[in-house]
């Protein structure tokens, strides 16, 4: 009997451990093959040619690390949730951000490129010499698009599918009307030089509207922020006023449910009033 307990233990155990293995290797093949890729292409859109499996490697020591030195301090399981949270949070976040900026700053260089392919087509150039002359004399990140753009058609594609995979790489409106202006010029022969300077001008009107809204609803942006990070500075100092009331607000299951529920209030009015005050420009 205890010889077919320990078949059956043995068994279990075996089994148990190659369930683990194989789904830690499908685990590691799933980022390898999707995470991963995603990752660098994402980084090499931002034209920062990393490794990624370098930076994953990373991302991961730095969580076990921290791990590590929160279990060696025995550091309060709330914090170590928080702690741990942001740390596998950030990194998109802060990359996501990066994108964002990205967009915003070839946005905001759109109406000079406009003109700079304007002036170059009134001087009898072409647009894909139009293009390499935004390409040499632009800042980054416009440069850094037009010199693909340039390099597409010196590579033998047609102006239409290298103007569309920059929008596909840099989706927007105002970036959609400038390929418009230039595609639709070609195709009809028309004053090119003329309509990218009206769609410079349209797109400088649009730039300044928007500063003007987002200068008008900072106020109720900061006060939004104001009324949201406002609880947490008063559990904080409520933490030192009156450590033991603050001590069963954390350790009862009570405690947990206020907790939770003022949380969740906090998050959903945060996005109420962040849409309120998102006020989108039309073009």
């Amino acid at each position: 009997m205890a010889a077919i307990i320990i078949v059956l233990v043995w068994a279990l155990s075996t089994a148990v451990l190659a369930v683990a293995v194989i789904t830690f290797k499908y685990l590691v093949k799933r980022v390898e093959t999707e995470y991963e890729v995603r990752l660098q292409r994402g980084l090499a859109e931002l034209f920062m040619f990393l490794p990624a499996r370098q930076l994953l490697v990373f991302w991961a020591l730095l969580v076990l690390f921290l791990t590590t030195v929160l279990l060696v301090f025995k550091v309060s399981w709330i914090m170590a949730i928080v702690l741990l949270t942001g740390t596998a949070i950030l990194p998109p976040y802060i990359y996501k951000r990066l994108v964002k900026n990205r967009r915003k700053r070839f946005v905001a260089q759109l109406p000079d490129a406009c003109m700079l392919i304007a002036n170059t087509l009134r001087t009898g150039g072409t647009v894909a010499g139009a293009i390499h002359f935004v390409r040499s004399n632009a800042a980054a990140p416009l440069s850094q698009e037009f010199s693909l753009v340039s390099r597409s058609l010196r590579l033998g594609s047609s102006l239409a599918d290298a103007l569309l995979a920059l929008y596909q790489r840099l989706p927007s409106d105002e970036l959609e009307r400038m390929v418009t202006g230039l595609l639709l010029g070609q195709e009809s022969g028309g004053q090119q030089a003329r309509l990218l300077e009206q769609i410079s001008a349209s797109l400088r009107s649009r730039a300044q509207l928007a500063r003007r809204v987002h200068s008008l609803s900072a106020q109720g942006k900061m006060q939004g922020k104001v009324m949201s990070g406002l609880p947490f500075f008063l559990a904080t100092a409520l933490w030192f006023l009156e450590p033991i009331a603050m001590e069963h607000l954390m350790s009862t299951p009570l405690g947990w449910i206020l907790l939770a529920t003022m949380v969740l209030l906090i998050v959903v009015g945060h996005w109420l009033i962040k849409r309120t005050v998102n006020i989108e420009v039309p073009l």
